[in-house]
């Protein structure tokens, strides 16, 4: 096949073109996910900063040192539930309530990979 000059420059800006969409693609996606990690991250700061983080370290307190995940799984979810009729604070913890949800609803359709084995593997977080 042979090219001439016009052929070459519709194909440098072919290439070029596929090129610039799949950058677009990948600044995207990295936008969106520092996106979702400042989101957390400001979910976080939110809650310790607030009135409610005393009430949530007494509540971190009451899981026994040294105990296993089954067995914070296994306490009773009704708890926070409970503490906040009793105090009358009804926002004590919602925003941890919503985090585990949104960690819970994420982990449903993603198989989970821990974080060491992510920093292993050199994929960024």
């Amino acid at each position: 096949m042979h090219l001439d000059f016009a052929n070459l420059l519709n194909l440098v800006s072919t290439i070029t073109l596929i090129g610039a969409l799949v950058f677009t693609g990948l600044q995207v996606r990295a936008a969106n996910r520092a996106r979702r990690e400042q989101a957390a991250v400001t979910v976080i700061e939110t809650a310790a900063l607030s009135e409610n983080s005393a009430r949530f370290l007494e509540l971190l307190s009451e899981i026994p040192e040294g105990a296993s995940a089954a067995v914070i799984e296994n306490l009773d979810a009704e708890t926070s539930e409970e503490r906040r009729k009793r105090t009358g604070h009804d926002e004590f913890l919602e925003w941890c309530e919503w985090l585990a949800t949104q960690i819970a609803q994420y982990r449903a359709t993603r198989p989970y990979v821990p974080a060491y084995s992510r920093a292993g593997a050199g994929l960024a977080l």
